[in-house]
């Protein structure tokens, strides 16, 4: 009876390891190189276009010049961290979406209209508003 247990568990413990290798083997069949739709499928090979978007300071409304505002980023950040201007930048994030914005500063507070947003402006340097 004992060979007869021993003989059973060897029997079990063959099947184990014959069925372990049938799944091993079949992890190599997951390698094989996938169909360019299958591929498309794989959300890590997904590219993600971030839009980027530029911002115009105006700074003659009367000549329609403005310029580049190169750090409205900062800017937008430090007034939402103080919880200022909240408005105005959801208003500039949404003119954003366009790629580009026109604000102006009018008095010393940031504005943005959507008028200036169709107006044809004219995009110079700090030098040559001087």
């Amino acid at each position: 009876m004992g060979k007869l247990l021993l003989g059973g568990s060897v029997l079990a413990t063959g099947t184990g390891v014959g069925l372990g290798g049938a799944w091993l083997g079949s992890s190599k069949e997951d390698n094989t190189p996938k169909s360019l739709e299958e591929e498309s499928k794989d959300p890590t090979s997904e590219v993600v276009e971030v839009k980027k978007c530029e911002v115009f300071l105006i700074k003659r409304e009367a000549d329609s010049t403005a310029n580049v505002f190169s750090d409205w980023e900062r800017q937008k950040q430090e007034d939402l961290t103080a919880n200022r201007n909240v408005d105005f930048w959801k208003s500039v994030d949404e003119g954003c979406k366009s790629g580009k914005a026109y604000v102006s500063k009018p008095s010393g507070v940031f504005k943005y209209s959507l008028e200036h947003q169709s107006k044809d402006w004219k995009i110079v340097t700090e030098q040559e508003i001087s």
